[in-house]
Formats: C-alpha cells, structure tokens, sequence
C-alpha cells in the first residue's frame, strides 16, 4: 500500500494553490524562450497527496487534495518546467510520489531523491554552478514540518538563477527564541 501525508488543513489548499498561481507566472516570463531551461525544485515533496481532517464535530474524517509537487507537475501552460526534482527523505513517501509520477506523468523529467533536503540543495547549488548560470533557472520550494532547514545549505545558493520559496514553521523559530 503507498503512503501519504496526513497533515494540514484548508491553509495546505490555500498554499499549494498560491504556489500553483506562482509557478505559472514564473513559467510565463520563460513562455517566449524555448532555449531556456526551467527547474522545479521541491526540498519536502511528500507522496504527491494529503490527507487533511476535515473540520466537523462529528466523527474524524479525511478528504485527499494534491500535494505540490503535483499540482506543478500538472501545469503545462503557457509552458512546463523542463526538469523536475524532487526530494523527500521518508522512503515511503518518496516511493509513493515516485509511483505516482510513473503512472501519471510518464512523459515528465522527473527525479525523486529519499535523501536529506539539505545535501540535495548544496548538489543543486553545485549543479546550477556548473551550468554557469545561463543554462537553468529553477523555481524551488522547500516548506519543511519543523526546523530541518539547515543555513549553510540556503547560503550554498547565493548568487544563482533560482526564485526560492521558503515557507519557514514559526513554531519551530519560537521554541529556539527562548
């Protein structure tokens, strides 16, 4: 049986639609110029869906959205993003999106990574160096459960092509205030 998350509520919708809005106007910029090469970049992919509690005072129930990293598999206009990556270190997680993005998005340029977040930031650093800055621009989100961030692994991106969205829990920063 694959995994999924169980986390989140009606903000989860509100997120991932946003970034949905967003990726297709970061898409829109590049729609004009074939010859540039766009990377999606997901930090804490998860299994493709979620399970959000439903808000009733009758028994628990759950209802199924899409995660991100669909939601952006599936816009193809005005152009799609020509790679994507997408790591997510639960293994369980990882192989359900992987098995989910073979079944649906077979066409795609996917990669999917049961690896530490920060180490998959610092090779995507090294990557879009080697490129010299002109072959990709990436888009990367990286919206983490709790504090698992690390600063060294942002900083590795200093001075590169990537618009980066990081949806930081203010929990977490709270609890390290005291």
């Amino acid at each position: 049986m694959l995994e999924r998350n169980h986390f989140g509520g009606n903000w989860t919708e509100h997120k991932t639609s946003i970034l949905e809005t967003y990726a297709k106007q970061f898409l829109t910029v590049f729609k004009n110029q074939p010859r540039q090469k766009l990377l999606y970049f997901d930090g804490f992919a998860g299994s493709g869906d979620i399970d959000i509690k439903e808000e009733t005072d009758e028994e628990e129930s759950f209802r199924t959205i899409e995660g991100a990293a669909v939601k952006i598999l599936k816009v193809d206009t005005p152009r799609a993003f020509d790679m994507y990556y997408f790591v997510e270190k639960n293994k369980g997680l990882a192989k359900s999106l992987k098995t989910k993005i073979d079944s649906e998005f077979p066409n795609k340029q996917c990669f999917i990574q049961a690896s530490d977040c920060n180490e998959k930031i610092k090779g995507l650093s090294k990557f879009l160096r080697s490129q010299g800055g002109k072959t990709y621009k990436a888009l990367g989100f990286i919206d983490p459960k709790g504090m698992q961030l690390e600063w060294s692994a942002l900083e590795s991106l200093k001075g590169l092509p990537i618009d980066l969205w990081i949806l930081n829990p203010t929990s977490g920063a709270n609890r390290l205030l005291a």
